[in-house]
């Protein structure tokens, strides 16, 4: 109960400062330029021309079109123009001329009824407009899944960032250390607020954006909502979990949010590209292995913008190293905070 009043606590500082109401409005002005998008006579059009263009079956080899001679006239013709034999001919070559026109006939008969047993292709069909459709709406959601993860770590970032220097300040910290409560449940009951605020408002988010693509485009790619929510949840756990370790360190909030936009925004592209960024400029090798050290230390956010991307797109996660990675990195990040918090002279 003691844990639960902390998280209620969290989220009532959170919603009475009106930060989420203005994430809401953003989130609004979003979903209403995406539903323009999506219900224009363009857009609309593509969905439409996506739709048909497979939709009608295509013709069957051995159907032969009004114009055309089929095999059998074809033969029949070849027939009437060969020369008549008399009977002084050789009956040798009357002979050969039989087996020949015998064997067309067997390889016209044998070649027509492999035509006629030949399956239609994938394409053919009336549910060929429905894949092609499909992946359109696949690939659409993949790209639109970078700016949800986007949104929901920039704005999580700056709604949450305060809210533990906000505990720690004099009076507020000395009235919640008189309580019974280990520091630890203190803290990280503190955070756990403002987890839930972003983790309720990115599902709602993620929601949106998929009932709008499916309203407007009729396939309904139920994937993007898991893959989407847990993924960016996880990427703002990470980086929550090192911002409240700074909170903690700094007991400021400005310090540790202008850290994690910068990494967003430039650290992290340039160290998943370092071989083709830096290291262009850097040619020392203890520099670039020091690098490369940031780069496997620090949240590989990068990476799992574009694992995100590609998840959504294909239904498969390619490559897990990023996540892992940063559960490693939260884990440590959870540890140091809480050592650092119980050891703390306030």
């Amino acid at each position: 109960m003691r844990l639960l009043a902390l998280v209620t606590d969290s989220l009532r500082e959170i919603y009475a400062r009106k930060v989420i109401i203005g994430i809401v409005i953003i989130e609004l002005v979003t979903l209403g330029i995406t539903a323009l998008i999506l219900y224009s006579d363009a857009m609309q059009r593509d969905y439409r021309d996506a739709r048909l263009a497979v939709s009608a079956p295509a013709a069957r080899p051995d159907e032969a079109l009004p114009d055309e001679a089929s095999p059998d006239d074809a033969a029949l013709e070849a027939e009437d123009a060969e020369p008549a034999f008399d009977s002084e001919d050789s009956l040798l070559l009357g002979l050969d001329s039989a087996s020949t026109t015998d064997t067309n006939a067997l390889d016209t008969t044998t070649s027509r009824s492999l035509d006629a047993g030949t399956p239609a292709g994938p394409d053919d069909g009336e549910h060929g407009g429905e894949v092609v459709i499909e992946e359109k709406v696949k690939g659409e959601l993949g790209l639109f899944a970078m700016p949800v993860m986007l949104a929901t770590l920039f704005l999580g970032i700056f709604a949450t960032a305060g809210i533990v220097p906000s505990m720690m300040e004099k009076g507020t910290i000395d009235l919640l250390l008189s309580k019974p409560l280990p520091r630890w449940q203190l803290l990280w009951g503190r955070a756990l607020g403002g987890i839930i605020a972003v983790g309720a408002n990115l599902v709602l988010f993620t929601i949106a954006i998929w009932a709008l693509y499916g309203s407007a485009s009729g396939v309904w790619y139920t994937p993007f909502i898991g893959i989407t929510t847990l993924f960016a949840f996880t990427t703002f756990v990470v980086v929550f979990t090192a911002i409240v370790a700074l909170n903690v360190t700094t007991e400021s909030w400005v310090l540790p949010m202008s850290l994690a936009y910068i990494h967003l925004t430039i650290l992290s592209n340039f160290l998943a590209a370092r071989e083709t960024t830096i290291f262009e400029w850097v040619k020392t090798p203890a520099l670039q292995t020091l690098i490369s050290g940031l780069y496997y230390i620090l949240p590989q956010t990068n990476d799992m913008f574009v694992q995100t991307g590609t998840a959504v797109h294909t239904g498969m996660i390619l490559d897990w190293a990023p996540f892992l990675q940063g559960a490693i990195f939260a884990t440590v990040m959870v540890a140091f905070a809480t050592w650092r918090f119980q050891r703390k002279d306030f």
